[in-house]
């Protein structure tokens, strides 16, 4: 059993408890009702369920949708992968700022200009993917795994 809690930004909280939380003498109604009472902001409104959740790589877009079911909004969903894409880029740019500096002191012209390629490319990474033709949650989790690497983003 877990508690959706619709919050007033619109965002949604999972309060799950654990088993650990029941005292000895309580029933698991009276346990519930303590945990779920404790973790509900006063007024605020909410669901006691078993209904599987969508994907947790989008917990942070999860909102309240038809029928009090929990939806993800796309636009808060695209902006995240757009944050992993960059946290992905950065780390590859600051990977080859060696290289840029050792290319500038022993390296060849070409290797100089193939570097300020590659690292103009990974600047322009986040905008020259085009995200806004996605129109689903399970089209944007298909096309931007968790596991894609820059090589795979830049060849997009």
């Amino acid at each position: 059993m877990q508690r959706i809690i619709y919050r007033e930004d619109g965002g949604v909280s999972v309060v799950i408890p654990v088993l650990k939380s029941k005292k000895q003498n309580e029933s698991e109604k009276q346990w519930l009702k303590r945990v779920f009472d404790k973790a509900t902001p006063e007024g605020a409104s909410y669901k006691d369920t078993n209904e599987v959740l969508p994907n947790r790589r989008f917990r942070n877009a999860w909102q309240k949708g038809k029928a009090n079911a929990v939806d993800v909004d796309l636009s808060k969903a695209k902006a995240q992968v757009l944050v992993e894409i960059r946290e992905v880029r950065d780390k590859e740019l600051v990977n080859t700022d060696g290289l840029m500096a050792r290319a500038t002191e022993i390296g060849t012209q070409k290797e100089i200009d193939d570097l300020k390629i590659q690292r103009q490319r990974l600047r322009d990474l986040p905008t020259a993917i085009n995200i806004n033709t996605i129109i689903t949650v399970e089209e944007l989790e298909l096309k931007f795994s968790k596991q894609l690497t820059i090589d795979k983003y830049l060849s997009m």
